[in-house]
């Protein structure tokens, strides 16, 4: 048992079940991110190909900005975690090529006319 007089003694020492229970926390944890970022990922993908072609506003709604999100470019504004190529920078998938396999293209290659009618809710050229 640690005492007053030798309590000093022991500072800075970590016991093996300590240290166990660090690293076993910290994987756990990172895995639990991830996890949670592909379940993000997924959905977006999910909600994109079966809201293509909405048949109410509340789906419309949806596939607009799930659209959106996946248009994004990283580097606008604060560097949110759940942006879409953060996402695809901690899960290790190229986003451009994600972005293409689903017919997207990402916001700064689409000509201004395709943003604005795309916004107002036009039909994009093909």
């Amino acid at each position: 048992m640690i005492t007053g007089d030798n309590k000093e003694a022991f500072e800075g020492y970590v016991l093996p079940a300590q240290y166990n229970a660090l690293t076993r926390r910290a994987c756990y944890g990172a895995e639990a991110e991830k996890s949670l970022m592909l379940a993000v990922l997924m959905d977006a993908v999910r909600i994109y190909l079966s809201d293509r072609k909405p048949n109410t506003r509340e789906r419309r709604i949806r596939f607009e900005e799930t659209r959106r999100w996946f248009e994004e470019p990283a580097h606008k504004g604060v560097r949110d975690i759940f942006a879409y190529e953060n996402l695809c920078e901690v899960l290790g998938i190229q986003p451009d090529r994600l972005r293409a396999r689903l017919g997207i293209k990402p916001r700064s290659t689409r000509s201004t006319f395709e943003r604005t009618n795309a916004e107002v809710g036009g039909k994009e050229p093909r």
